[in-house]
């Protein structure tokens, strides 16, 4: 999940992109789906930070 954050982020990915894409992850994949979304959330939070703006 990290890897695909990251990898989002610098091809250009904004955060608003990434958040609709875990969106329609969860409403697609369910409870799972939901694991695994909090887990793309705080990779964009921390990758955000890190990243230059």
């Amino acid at each position: 999940m990290t890897f695909h954050v990251h990898e989002s982020l610098k091809t250009g990915a904004t955060q608003d992109e990434i958040m609709e894409t875990i969106g329609v992850a969860v409403l697609i994949g369910g409870g799972p789906a939901v694991m695994y979304g909090c887990e793309a959330v705080e990779a964009l939070k921390q990758f955000s930070e890190a990243m230059p703006t």
